[in-house]
């Protein structure tokens, strides 16, 4: 049986987790990052939007003390299903990349008048709200939380790299891959990673795990898609 390394926290990995497993794969989770929660500074009165782009994000929109009916776009389910648990009831999810979400955010907002909050980590890929502003909306990021990067990986992990019980890994972003490439080359486990296949977000991301060293990519969701 294919094993599959899922790079998040338990509790975001559970629902990829049980999709991989039903279609066959077992699983293994252990996240490459800690997550420090930022609290708002300022409240703002009804914003014509929220954009957000990751659940770690979803406990800052809680804390802005806004109306359940404000509009949130997320960018993907995982994200969506975190800001209903709120009690937000107008929600619209993208295709789980940050340009997806963009895109979705160009087709859905009309007015140019009303605020649009951006809700990231404080490490991006795209500022959606530098893009909006050139576009002629009035957006501003909101940092509402900070990765802190592992330095080291658990011994039950080295120990079944080492034996070859990993087939496969999933990465979500260029900082996961860039923390991954760095943990391995500390554990001297990079030559294992030779034959293993990552399992990544986007094409972008994919690109950049090749430019690593990585010589096996392919997108997460066509492996999910391929077996529906």
């Amino acid at each position: 049986m294919n094993k599959i390394l899922i790079t998040r926290p338990k509790k975001e990995a559970k629902i990829l987790a049980k999709k991989l497993e039903n279609i066959g794969y077992e699983t293994v989770i252990e996240s490459l990052f800690s997550i420090k929660k930022e609290s708002p500074k300022k409240f703002y009165k009804n914003p014509q939007a929220i954009i957000i782009t990751s659940s770690n994000a979803c406990s800052f929109l809680k804390k802005l003390n806004l109306a359940k009916n404000t509009l949130i776009l997320t960018v993907g389910e995982n994200t969506r299903n975190a800001s209903m648990k709120l009690g937000f009831n107008n929600i619209i999810s993208a295709n789980n990349s940050a340009t997806s979400l963009y895109n979705l955010a160009l087709k859905t907002l009309s007015s140019k008048k009303g605020l649009i909050i951006y809700l990231s980590g404080e490490i991006i890929t795209i500022d959606i709200a530098k893009k909006l502003e050139k576009k002629g909306f009035k957006a501003i990021r909101l940092i509402a939380y900070k990765t802190v990067r592992k330095i080291k990986l658990s011994n039950s992990l080295i120990d079944q790299i080492k034996n070859n019980q990993i087939n496969l890994a999933v990465i979500y972003s260029k900082e996961t891959a860039t923390t991954f490439y760095k943990l391995l080359l500390k554990h001297n486990l990079l030559e294992y990673f030779i034959k293993i296949k990552l399992l990544c977000l986007s094409k972008n991301i994919a690109l950049y795990c090749k430019k690593l060293g990585f010589k096996k990519t392919e997108l997460i969701f066509q492996i999910i898609k391929d077996n529906d």
